[in-house]
Parts: C-alpha cells; structure tokens; sequence
C-alpha cells in the first residue's frame, strides 16, 4: 500500500518538473534553465551599459579638457 502511495506521489512530482508533451506544459527545470539563461543576459547587457557609459563620461572629460 505504501509503495503505490509513494509511486503516485513520483510521479506527481515528476510531472511537475519534467516537461509535459501531451499538454505542452514547461516543466520546473526547463523554466529555471530558461530563467538562468535571461539572467546570464541581462548581467551582460548590464555590464555592457556601465562599459558604455564609462567611456562615455571618460571621452567627455578628455574633451572638455582639450578645450580648456
């Protein structure tokens, strides 16, 4: 009795991670390696912009000092 209870609950949690064919429905793991990815991109462009910026404020500077 307690093995096919136990079995029912793993394979409700199975369904809740794997990905679902019969329904399309993402499963948690897919989602998080999704969420992963979208992090790893918004700390690069992130990055990118501060880059930009400072360079920026840099030329700017060189500049203003160029005319002085």
């Amino acid at each position: 009795n307690f093995i096919n209870k136990q079995e029912g609950i793993n394979d409700k949690l199975l369904g809740y991670l794997e990905n679902d064919d019969k329904t399309n429905q993402v499963g948690v793991v897919q989602k998080q390696q999704e969420m992963d990815k979208r992090l790893s991109n918004l700390e690069t462009y992130k990055k990118v912009v501060v880059g930009i910026s400072a360079s920026l404020i840099g030329l700017t500077a060189w500049i203003t000092n160029l005319l002085k």
